[in-house]
């Protein structure tokens, strides 16, 4: 499934670039994330995602990978996990763009591809892309709230 959002923050992009490297910042901002760690600075992280989804509550350990960084104007995060109790398998990849938007603002452009296998797979693809879609929206809007209100 793909997924795609358009965000602009009241920030300018090297702000907003730092953001993204805020692990604990931006763990912060996906609901259900309830643990975070660093293996290797800016490129391999480690969290543990848990979430409700239809009649199912899954606990998902995710590995992370920085497959692409460009500063200030693009990463591309690949990942993978498990929720061994349901053997729900989950991978995506997520290509996230900064683009300068007027005076010290920044689209941030989000394009998720997202692949769920096993029993949450079975609730049917209306029913999970439209949780995806719930949690990327939240997200975004966490994110730019935790932007604009550094100083």
């Amino acid at each position: 499934m793909d997924i795609n959002k358009k965000a602009v923050i009241h920030r300018d992009p090297e702000t907003v670039w730092k953001g993204l490297w805020n692990i604990e910042g931006v763990a912060g901002c996906i609901e259900g994330c309830k643990k975070v760690e660093v293996i290797e600075p800016n490129k391999r992280y480690g969290a543990t995602v848990v979430e409700r989804v239809g009649p199912f509550s899954v606990s998902i350990k995710m590995e992370l990978d920085v497959v692409e960084s460009e500063e200030n104007r693009r990463l591309a995060i690949e990942a993978s996990g498990t929720d061994d109790k349901l053997g729900t398998r989950v991978r995506w990849r997520a290509d996230v763009g900064l683009e300068p938007e007027g005076d010290n603002h920044t689209a941030v452009e989000i394009r998720l591809h997202a692949e769920i296998r096993g029993k949450i797979a079975s609730l049917g693809e209306g029913l999970v892309k439209r949780k995806v879609h719930e949690g990327l929206e939240k997200f975004t809007s966490s994110f730019a709230q935790m932007i604009e209100s550094e100083s």
